[in-house]
């Protein structure tokens, strides 16, 4: 956070300052957990859960801070220690004392903005000696392996494979014929479960007394597909993008190859849009709270960036919303394509501030 001082500000306002001198940690013969406890106003406010992979070539960090019985335990644990007269002492730096057992519960899937409040952090640039966990070691820091994108990918030929695919052809086919309604339709695209080759098209249901989709993850999910309706605006909206987010961070969590992780929007004005993450650095993404995404980037995606006029043409939005991504949503290497009624793609990019020519994938 030293390369970042607005960001380090903000989190030290919204959750508090890190404390490295005392941790939890869990072992295993897989993921490994550390757990440090974030104090605010002296007090423990929250906790930062850093997992390690089973390859000890990456580290997910999370923020815990909400009031499910899981992150209280957790909080009231590290606390039950700072107010113990052991702790008022002070200590040396890496002594070792025994405090109550703190549980991490990994999920299979990432759960909703409940649970997660910033996620994940890659690098605090703090000096501890602890590796992979704080200091990020030369795995960070020279390139020995923290961010390994897939290789040999190839997003045209993602697109043109599932162009050619009679059953996610048949899923786009359907949306098509769902932007007349009055919400959202969709599909959750899963790898197959074992024993099994097809990939899975789950069909979703709305949020109880929305017209929005109730998208849950499982730990094979890597796409989404859904339809907008007259009243949206014909492009993703950030909690789209919000969602393409978790996508990522769940196709990494899951060793899920990232090239295969994609998300369509089907529109009623005929366009049909993907985007796709190759090459995307998932260290570096943030999943932004609802809350957020509500009274912030809403107002910032529809006003500034002029995306809530109707009626537009097709280029006004793809360009404004390149610009508004790129803005403010921190996925640095997301791609956009544009699918033609044939499954043409073609790939749309901004040069400077504007809409650039339209680069169509080969045959």
């Amino acid at each position: 956070m030293k390369n970042n001082p607005a960001y380090a500000a903000r989190f030290q306002r919204e959750a508090g300052d890190i404390y490295f001198d005392l941790r939890s940690l869990t072992y295993g013969e897989t993921t490994k957990g550390l757990a440090y406890p974030i104090m605010k106003d002296g007090m423990v406010n929250a906790v930062l859960v850093a997992m390690v992979n089973e390859q000890r070539d990456w580290i997910t960090f999370i923020v815990l801070k909400n009031s499910s019985p899981e992150v209280t335990e957790m909080i009231s644990k590290f606390q039950k220690f700072y107010d113990t007269p052991s702790a008022a002492r002070g200590r040396e730096q890496m002594q070792e004392e025994q405090i109550e057992e703190v549980v991490i519960v990994v999920y299979q899937s990432i759960p909703g903005p409940s649970y997660i409040y910033y996620q994940p952090y890659t690098d605090y640039g703090s000096s501890g000696g602890l590796g992979l966990g704080m200091s990020g070691g030369p795995t960070i820091h020279q390139g020995g392996g923290f961010y390994n994108p897939s290789q040999n990918n190839n997003p045209c030929a993602k697109l043109k494979a599932q162009n050619n695919d009679a059953t996610f052809k048949a899923k786009i086919d359907y949306l098509k014929t769902k932007t007349g309604e009055s919400f959202e339709y969709g599909f959750r695209v899963n790898n197959p479960p074992p024993g099994q080759t097809a990939t899975q098209y789950q069909q979703l249901s709305n949020v109880v007394g929305s017209n929005t989709i109730d998208f849950k993850f499982f730990n094979t999910t890597y796409g989404y597909m859904h339809s907008h309706f007259e009243r949206l605006i014909p492009i993703f909206s950030p909690d789209d993008i919000n969602t393409f987010i978790k996508l990522l961070i769940n196709a990494h969590n899951n060793n899920i190859p990232q090239e295969n992780v994609f998300m369509n929007v089907v529109n009623p004005d005929g366009t049909i849009y993907q985007l796709r993450g190759d090459n995307i650095n998932v260290g570096s993404l943030t999943i932004y709270e609802q809350n957020i995404i509500d009274k912030e980037l809403n107002n910032i995606y529809v006003n500034d960036y002029k995306l809530g006029e109707p009626n537009q043409s097709p280029e006004f939005y793809q360009e404004n919303f390149l610009k508004f991504m790129k803005d403010n949503m921190n996925i640095n290497g997301a791609k956009m394509y544009s699918i033609d009624n044939n499954g043409k793609a073609s790939q749309l990019s901004l040069n400077g501030n504007s809409l650039d020519n339209s680069i169509p994938c080969p045959n």
